[in-house]
């Protein structure tokens, strides 16, 4: 049977780390990759979280504030993650940062150390 579906908008990819758990925001960049896309905003730019993933890591209430970056790995291997709602992690390997081009996460956070200390809304 047919069902309604309503016009997919690029409002529709805006993230609330506050109200979205790792698994709903890692569902929405599947369900509008490759357009709308999703992102959040930083710095008031429009930061664009191109390729990401979910591992199952729940982090203790003592760990790391949530809505903000955390780091794992060596010098080599470097992975960075958004700490979600229910305290889950979402893994972002590329972004985009609004006039600029998409860049791996690594990079990204060498040119804004700031990013690290950024409490997404």
């Amino acid at each position: 049977e047919a069902s309604y579906c309503g016009k997919i908008s690029k409002e529709d990819g805006e993230l609330s780390f506050q109200t979205q758990s790792a698994e709903e925001i890692y569902n929405l960049s599947r369900a509008y990759s490759p357009w709308p896309g999703i992102y959040t905003y930083y710095q008031n730019k429009r930061l664009v979280l191109e390729t990401c993933y979910l591992d199952v890591w729940v982090l203790g209430k003592e760990d790391v504030c949530v809505w903000s970056f955390i780091y794992w790995g060596s010098w080599k291997n470097k992975e960075y993650g958004i700490v979600c709602k229910d305290r889950t992690v979402l893994w972002v390997s590329h972004l985009k940062l609004e006039g600029k081009k998409s860049t791996d996460i690594a990079s990204f956070v060498n040119g804004n150390k700031e990013i690290l200390k950024y409490i997404f809304d």
